[in-house]
């Protein structure tokens, strides 16, 4: 039973001997957070403990690769993420198309990211905008500003006097703003939204969507978004307007005191401190699930995992529905780029997320082993024998026999390898790459594949791989290893002494793991790898989305 307790900061939790200001769950303490602010593809909150920033979900440019070091404010945009350290400075990271991210030197007050240009107010209370300079919006008038909001096209900013001043595009009068004077101001795609003197919102600009239909209650904080806004009323709870189709409809009940609304997603802050995220009609995005965790799996865009349960929690991009995990008591995972397959405690099969070629469509009957590929899944049956289903356009798991039976098996991007009953590889795919056309004669006990290379662990313990070599993916270090994964053009290891060894293409990072010798798990796909520490705990390196 959890035991309660109060201090000074009101109500709290004792986890596994541990004080949670914010609550616990799953035996973890819940981050407490500062600021969050929602991008389209990722989420960055400041944290309360020691002023860093933690950034997750996709993760295509690097955007929720963070810098080190103490921060006051966070911006987050499209693809990219603008921060105010603690010494005034700017820092800026993830895409970079327009220069949105090459922040200017000198010191700042506040910083606003959005599609393709930055504004920000500078000590000395003027403003400067860098990025794509398209309709002038990155073109601020004279003055002094307290406040600075942008939009796709346009800026907009509060004044000294309290006044709002925009600039940029005016293509369906978002740069013209409304007289009067007010405390707070927030620019969305095309629209903006204010809160007055009074504490009541006006909104300008385009309404397509009903965006600027602001109600009538009285506010304390305004986010606008793409279709939608959200805000923050008086009474701490949050209301939103706009398109049904957004993130508008079937927002959360709690009390929150700070709002950011993105696109396809909205993060408010509770009064607790932890962060909560909500998609198209109020369903609560996973995106950092705590807990314990006994397996997992690694696909390009998203994670999943079995936790101390026999639950799966999956998180991160959630475009192809695979982090809406179906309910029950799970043995096995596996993930694939976009969607993932588990095996029921009673042993059989199912999949969910992307289904374009079948591949989340499992067969009836009971199976020991399952292995999702990028459009393909394989799985090995209680009787051994070899079953696949989905894109078979480069015959990667057109099997020489129908009675095939596998002791392991690994679907890959476009084939599939297995070891048969007498401990030898086979593997399927019409295009080869070499590793199809150039097996090994030794015996092996684990099979993994990669773009175009594969490994797998011999009967002596040895890491042997073979196929294309262009990034080293294919020289394993000397060692006894006990699993092998293979990411595209890289590979991981689990050593006997569970530490994690890697090597090949590390442009993302995907071949300098974490150090120590405390990992029970690790898996890789593309360009991401994930580990399980021995208390269940996750950690994740890599890039989830490849930008080659």
């Amino acid at each position: 039973m959890v035991e309660r307790c109060v201090l000074e900061r009101g109500s709290c939790e004792v986890a596994e001997s541990q004080v949670c200001l914010s609550g616990c769950n799953g035996g973890e303490c819940n981050e407490p957070f500062l600021q969050v602010s929602a991008g389209v593809f990722h989420v960055c909150g400041l944290r309360s403990a020691d002023f860093n920033i933690e950034c997750w979900g996709g993760n295509r440019v690097d955007q929720t690769l963070s810098p080190a070091g103490v921060f006051k404010q966070i911006s987050a945009g499209y693809n990219y993420t603008c921060a105010l350290r603690d010494d005034d400075t700017l820092e800026c990271w993830g895409q970079d198309f327009n220069d949105e991210t090459l922040a200017p030197s000198g010191t700042f007050k506040q910083v606003s990211a959005k599609d393709s240009h930055t504004c920000a107010i500078k000590s000395d209370d003027t403003v400067v905008c860098w990025g794509s300079t398209a309709d002038g919006a990155t073109t601020p008038p004279a003055g002094l500003f307290t406040q600075i909001s942008i939009g796709i096209s346009h800026s907009c900013g509060l004044m000294v006097d309290n006044t709002i001043a925009c600039w940029g595009s005016d293509s369906d009068g978002q740069s013209t703003a409304p007289a009067g004077t007010f405390k707070q101001i927030s620019a969305g795609a095309m629209h903006n939204c204010a809160i007055g003197s009074d504490d009541t919102v006006t909104c300008w600009g385009f309404n397509g969507q009903g965006q600027t239909e602001a109600p009538a209650d009285l506010f304390a904080q305004i986010s606008a978004a793409m279709h939608h806004t959200c805000g923050i009323a008086v009474d701490d709870t949050v209301k939103c307007w706009g398109q049904d189709g957004d993130a508008a409809l079937g927002t959360p009940t709690e009390a929150f005191k700070q709002i950011s609304a993105a696109s396809i997603r909205t993060c408010a802050i509770q009064n607790d401190d932890t962060v909560v995220c909500w998609l198209p009609g109020g369903q609560i995005e996973s995106l950092k699930p705590s807990g314990s965790y006994r397996q997992i799996g690694v696909g390009s865009s998203h994670t999943c995992g079995i936790n101390s349960d026999g639950q799966v929690a999956c998180w991160r991009d959630n475009s192809w529905d695979p982090t809406k995990t179906p309910v029950d008591s799970y043995k096995q995972i596996s993930v694939g780029y976009a969607h993932s397959c588990a095996i029921k405690g009673d042993d059989t099969v199912v999949c969910w997320g992307e289904n374009n070629y079948g591949q989340a469509t499992p067969p009836s009957g009971t199976f020991r082993n399952v292995s999702a590929g990028n459009y393909h899944t394989c799985g090995i049956r209680t009787d051994n024998i070899v079953e696949c289903w989905g894109d078979d356009g480069r015959s990667q798991y057109t099997i020489a026999r129908d009675d095939f039976r596998a002791d392991s098996l690994r679907a890959g991007d476009g084939r599939t390898c297995a070891i048969n009953a007498m401990s030898q590889v086979e593997c399927w795919d019409i295009e080869g790459h070499g590793v199809t056309e150039r097996l090994p004669t030794s015996l092996f006990t684990q099979i993994t594949v990669g773009y175009s290379h594969a490994c797998g662990i011999r009967n002596n313990t040895a890491v042997e791989c073979w196929g294309s070599n262009h990034y080293g993916e294919s020289s394993p270090p000397w060692g006894p290893f006990r699993y092998v994964t293979a990411g595209d053009y890289h590979t991981c290891g689990l050593r006997d002494d569970n530490s994690i060894a890697c090597w090949g293409d590390d442009y993302h990072g995907e071949s300098t793991p974490p150090s120590g010798a405390n990992f029970i798990a690790v898996e890789c796909r593309q360009y991401t790898c994930a580990a399980l520490t021995h208390d269940g705990r996750q950690i994740v390196w890599g890039s989830i989305v490849s930008k080659r």
